[in-house]
């Protein structure tokens, strides 16, 4: 028998390597989508209106208090607090609901990426415990010991002043946080993430503010009638559950269009016009700014959120997954449709009057039920309003002349706009030599 060689992680080299490539936003997020998860399992119904998530911040603290069922003890003595996730251990579900814990290292990371030390109430209906941790004094045991020990623990019904979820307090903030989170437009920031990187969840009444400031989230909407419909598409493969959805909205904000992907609900990648969504790729244009108007949205489910292709800290895909694989060729079939049969908005070929008929079309707000219904019918993109089909083809004109010359062509004509001289002038001359030819 050889001599046993010690290759246990120091703490100090776990917590590094497991806070390192994680954003503070992203942290903050990841704390965020463990109180919806709560929300999820004590409202199986799916209504949350009257749960909250508030977060407070300064530069020597942070602090995230929600009313979303709390921790049991049982959770917190196997999972909650343990580094990874145990394969026998099976996660409390709720009937009908998707959750986004999934690796078994998202609070841990959160935790230590914020603060040194740190300290977790939680109240379930049946039960109350405490937990305080000051993870320099944790680091400095070299012993193989990572367990925590609760500060307080017993039934809920002796400590009945306190509300039913969970608060976490971070002090001794680490300086780069401390510094962050001094800034003024850290808030801005922060807000905008948190809206970004949104969950379908919001849509039920959750409501979740920082520093007191609630945060209002816009849902997903996309062009639909009798004469407009969206690509849908869904497809089960093994435990995961794929639809794709895509279409056009107005024209008005173009840094939002590109492709969506969310896991069980959660938004992982934003407004993607790359070649991560199939852009380029297979026969499919490369992205152009005439793409303003598109929309599209991939949305993967799981009760076995291993199964799902998102990386560690939610914020991107894994692009070797199978079900991404798959994915992605339904998406590059849903952008190729749409663009063909877009080609008259996107050279920008129609009269205002014809664009005006598309985009001022009536939109479906793409909530749970609206994604369901519009993916099972498995449709092409098709776009048949009258005013394309009967209009026809216009073309730009474009030259310069010397800017003298045009404004008094503007006084001779009586118009103020540099367009207004080109269309009479070319109508002028056309009723005058072209007519008699048609």
């Amino acid at each position: 028998m050889g001599t046993t060689v010690n290759a246990n992680p120091t703490k100090e080299f776990f917590i590094s390597m497991l806070t390192r490539d994680i954003d503070v936003k992203a942290a903050i997020v990841e704390l965020i989508d463990n109180s919806i998860d709560g929300a999820k399992r004590l409202r199986a119904s799916g209504d949350y209106h009257g749960l909250f998530i508030n977060i407070t911040y300064d530069r020597d603290s942070f602090r995230i208090q929600d009313n979303c069922g709390g921790i049991s003890i049982k959770t917190a003595r196997d999972y909650a607090f343990r580094f990874g996730r145990s394969s026998g251990h099976s996660v409390e579900k709720a009937p009908g609901q998707h959750f986004t814990g999934v690796f078994g290292i998202g609070m841990k990371r959160s935790l230590f990426r914020l603060g040194t030390e740190f300290e977790i109430t939680s109240n379930t209906e049946e039960e109350h415990f405490k937990l305080h941790v000051n993870v320099d004094e944790w680091i400095k045991d070299d012993s193989n010991d990572w367990t925590f020990q609760l500060s307080e623990e017993g039934q809920k019904a002796d400590y009945p002043d306190q509300e039913v979820g969970t608060d976490i307090f971070i002090s001794k903030l680490h300086e780069g946080i401390s510094d962050q989170f001094g800034l003024k437009y850290f808030f801005t920031t922060l807000t905008l993430y948190i809206e970004r990187f949104r969950t379908i969840a919001m849509e039920n009444g959750l409501e979740i503010t920082i520093n007191g400031q609630p945060i209002y989230f816009s849902s997903d909407q996309i062009i639909q009638t009798n004469d407009i419909t969206p690509y849908g598409k869904e497809e089960i493969i093994d435990d995961v559950i794929i639809r794709i959805i895509a279409g056009i909205v107005p024209k008005g904000e173009p840094e939002k269009a590109g492709w969506y992907i969310y896991c069980n609900g959660r938004l992982v990648v934003f407004a993607d016009k790359t070649n991560l969504t199939g852009w380029g790729e297979d026969g499919t244009r490369l992205y152009h700014p005439s793409l303003a108007f598109f929309r599209g949205y991939a949305y993967f489910e799981s009760n076995n959120s291993d199964s799902l292709p998102w990386n560690t800290t939610k914020t991107g895909v894994d692009t070797s997954s199978k079900y991404y694989i798959y994915a992605k060729r339904l998406m590059q079939e849903a952008t190729q449709q749409v663009v063909k049969e877009c080609s008259q908005l996107i050279d920008s070929s129609l009269p205002v009057e014809a664009e005006n008929a598309v985009f001022q079309s009536k939109k479906t707000m793409l909530t749970t039920a609206t994604i369901i219904s519009t993916a099972e019918k498995n449709s092409c993109f098709s776009l048949n309003v009258p005013e394309i089909k009967n209009a026809e083809p216009t073309s730009t004109i474009s030259f310069s002349k010397p800017k003298k010359m045009i404004e008094h062509m503007k006084q001779v004509m009586g118009v103020s706009t540099n367009k207004d001289v080109g269309i009479n002038s070319f109508d002028y001359y056309y009723k005058r030599e072209c007519e008699e030819y048609e």
